[in-house]
């Protein structure tokens, strides 16, 4: 992160977790991209045209409440990280 954004935070009281900031388990996007990856595996597509259709269908079919509850797991992964002294999660 930037000095910038550090100070900006400091400035508004925000208090910051000192993380990776590439770390897997607190970064939801790793969750729905494993999601997508799944989901697209099991149209077995067979050329170019059916893994592009596969990925269009899974991108716009995605459910927003699956979305939803992976980010709002968020907190509760923070917590188990905090008390694994920040080993890898197992799910």
């Amino acid at each position: 992160m930037s000095l910038t954004f550090e100070f900006f935070f400091l400035l508004i009281k925000v208090k910051l977790l000192d993380w990776p900031s590439h770390s897997p388990d607190v970064n939801p996007m790793e969750n729905i991209w494993a999601l997508l990856k799944r989901n697209i595996a099991k149209k077995d597509a067979q050329n170019i045209d059916d893994l592009v259709e596969a990925i269009h269908f899974e991108c716009t079919n995605f459910s927003s409440s699956v979305i939803s509850n992976i980010f709002l797991s968020i907190y509760k992964r923070i917590n188990l990280l905090i008390k694994s002294n920040g080993n890898t999660l197992a799910y």
